[in-house]
């Protein structure tokens, strides 16, 4: 983890972070979401919290981790 942390800074395109609210993994999940958009190059990151999912939002409910995916894609498509 600490060496995945540590090439965040060499990020140079749009990134969304999907976590699930209730992910187990981490004591706050939107605080770790938070912690790897601040970790990236300023303006690249944003996060999505899925309420209600634990680690594999995708799996549990994708459609909303498709309704937080394509407003992003979009956005960074016509950036």
């Amino acid at each position: 983890l600490k060496d995945a942390a540590a090439k965040l800074a060499n990020v140079r395109c749009p990134a969304l972070v999907i976590m699930g609210r209730d992910d187990s993994d981490f004591p706050d999940p939107e605080a770790e979401a938070a912690a790897i958009v601040g970790l990236l190059p300023t303006g690249l990151g944003r996060y999505a919290m899925i309420d209600n999912a634990g680690h594999y939002p995708h799996a549990q409910y994708p459609q909303q981790v498709t309704d937080a995916l394509l407003p992003f894609l979009a956005k960074v498509a016509n950036a």
